[in-house]
């Protein structure tokens, strides 16, 4: 709505804005999707106590967390920069 609001009365081009967003909405979701993968596919098969599996758990999705980011940067679909100083 915002979008198209801004394109409407601003006469402003949205189009890589909105690329953008949803590239971004794309990889949120496909992290989402393998950290669900993961839990319910591959750590139920994994003989380890309860404490071994929230570490597992929790580096899993620390790296796959910093897998996206570059991905993310890669794509250009934000960086950093905002973040530094």
């Amino acid at each position: 709505w915002a979008f198209a609001l801004i394109r409407w009365k601003a006469r402003i081009d949205v189009s890589g804005a909105v690329r953008n967003f949803t590239a971004g909405l794309a990889l949120s979701i496909g992290y989402g999707v393998v950290l669900h993968g993961l839990r319910l596919f591959v750590f139920p098969a994994l003989p380890l106590s309860a404490l071994a599996m929230l570490c597992l758990g929790l580096s899993c999705a620390s790296l796959l967390g910093v897998l996206f980011l570059m991905l993310g940067s890669r794509l250009r679909v934000f960086s950093l920069h905002t973040f530094s100083g």
